[in-house]
């Protein structure tokens, strides 16, 4: 079998040239690249959900006294939703 030799060749390694992308010209400056930081956009949904998520448990025995009050038809519903969704929306700083 004959033998295959150097197989670097006479030359040894050859130079690291850039891959992709257009080289610079002899008569052009190349200018330096430009940094950009990452952003992410979190929608209002996203936040309102996020508040929400983060207020404290229920409390089950005041859900279930309201519970025992609408079924017995002494509970104020629509008074009392408009303080509840006051308190939500002040809680999640939209009041």
């Amino acid at each position: 079998m004959p033998d295959i030799g150097n197989i670097q060749g006479l030359g040894g390694a050859g130079g690291v040239l850039p891959v992709g992308g257009p080289r610079p010209h002899a008569g052009l400056r190349s200018q330096a690249p430009v940094e950009q930081d990452d952003v992410v956009e979190i929608s209002k949904v996203a936040e309102m959900l996020g508040k929400i998520r983060d207020l404290p448990d229920i409390r089950a025995e005041k859900v279930s006294a309201i519970r025992e009050a609408i079924e017995l038809g002494t509970y104020d519903e629509q008074g009392k939703l408009d303080v509840a969704i006051d308190r939500l929306l002040e809680d999640l700083g939209y009041a």
